[in-house]
């Protein structure tokens, strides 16, 4: 009894089990995942057998100052938002699901899942607005945004439609003026947070992030739409400076819903001078090893493909590439990492509650929140992530 009260551990007894609350001496953390079941709760059950066991063991190890403070990583998440340009928008007439408190929904249910889902960070894909000279549909946007602050990182990949519109509209002129962009997410809103890595300008266009998990260091580096030939040259130099890191790019336009990547004559609807999927392909991310993950949105997904393709760089790595482009009805996908089996568990789930089905911009053969369970939407990817 010394020993838990010497931790500081607030346990309630029942049958068998103890429940850990607070223990800041021995962090939830270097408890054995085995003793656990799940990482990342707040508070969680374990055999009180066993645990007193294990509590024994390590006090010992404290004190007699051999204490191994590694500790494996626990699975943990990182959630994509596809295009939120039709919630911001909130139109019904124009859309059914164009309504601003879906955005507001997913963006809630993230921080309600937060510690539960052990979530590292939220990736969105780009297309914030759906017309970036509407003011309204910025402070829509922030509005949702803002719920995250402080709760979980997030970044965004600057889209064609947060651009000054060209001619047609949704093309961007040669400018690529982000002017309110930057004036509703400016860099000095996440500067301080410990997570920020830096960016290329005196904007927040172009950035990278960090995050890490029992170990396994990860790097963000998120690049505007249609990124310039400038652009990929800086994130290469931010690739080389942290080559040891796990890169994820993020980058609006990149996959096309059939497996392929957008090539020069494709999907389009691009800024001026921009390169398309395969040009980034070959003048950036097959280059360098340390890059396993490619994130983008601007495509819609089709019912016959689930936007992937793996391919190897030219150092023989794996390279996922995920079209997350279902930007309606409240989808949002959640990237679950399970380092104990190298895999990452890919689902879609959409948190927002309709009063009715005729609220939404498609049908489907289950209710709203939900899970869609088909294997276009729910699957697993091989990803090593044993120490290297």
């Amino acid at each position: 009894m010394k020993k838990i009260i010497d931790t500081w551990l607030y346990v309630v007894l029942g049958i068998g089990l103890v429940c850990i609350v607070e223990y800041p001496l021995i962090k939830r953390g270097n408890i054995p995942e085995s003793l656990i079941g799940k990482c990342g709760f707040s508070d969680f059950k374990l055999n009180t057998f066993d645990f007193l066991s294990w509590l024994d063991k390590a006090t010992n190890e404290k004190e007699n100052g051999s204490t191994n403070n590694h500790r494996d990583p626990c699975p943990f998440s990182v959630i994509i938002f596809p295009d939120t340009q039709i919630y911001s928008k909130d139109s019904r007439t124009w859309r059914k699901s164009s309504r601003k408190e879906i955005f507001t929904a997913m963006t809630g249910w993230v921080k309600e899942r937060a510690k539960v889902d052990n979530i590292k960070f939220l990736l969105h894909m780009g297309d914030v607005v759906n017309d970036d000279d509407e003011i309204y549909q910025w402070e829509n946007a922030n509005n949702a945004l803002s719920i995250l602050d402080d709760a979980v990182p997030y970044v965004i990949a600057v889209g064609n439609h947060d651009m000054v519109a060209g001619n047609p509209k949704w093309i961007p002129d040669s400018s690529r003026n982000t002017t309110n962009f930057n004036h509703f997410f400016p860099f000095s809103r996440f500067e301080t947070q410990k997570w920020y890595g830096g960016r290329m300008a005196d904007d927040y266009d172009n950035s990278f992030h960090f995050f890490e998990e029992g170990g396994l260091e990860f790097i963000i580096i998120s690049l505007a739409v249609a990124p310039t030939d400038e652009m990929l040259n800086w994130a290469e130099s931010i690739l080389k400076q942290y080559a040891s890191k796990r890169a994820i790019i993020i980058t609006h336009s990149y996959m096309l819903a059939d497996d392929r990547r957008d090539y020069p004559g494709g999907f389009g609807y691009l800024p001026a001078n921009g390169n398309t999927g395969e040009e980034i392909w070959n003048k950036l991310i097959k280059k360098h090893a340390n890059i396993s993950l490619v994130l983008s949105g601007h495509v819609t997904n089709d019912n016959t493909h689930k936007g992937l393709m793996i391919s190897r760089g030219d150092n023989g790595n794996q390279v996922i590439q995920l079209l997350s482009g279902e930007g309606h009805d409240g989808w949002l996908r959640i990237l679950q990492f399970i380092p104990s089996k190298n895999k990452i568990k890919v689902q879609s789930y959409s948190p927002w509650h309709p009063k009715s089905t005729d609220e939404q911009y498609l049908q489907y053969p289950f209710s709203l929140p939900g899970y869609n369970t088909d294997s276009l939407h729910q699957y697993e990817l091989a990803y090593n992530m044993n120490s290297e």
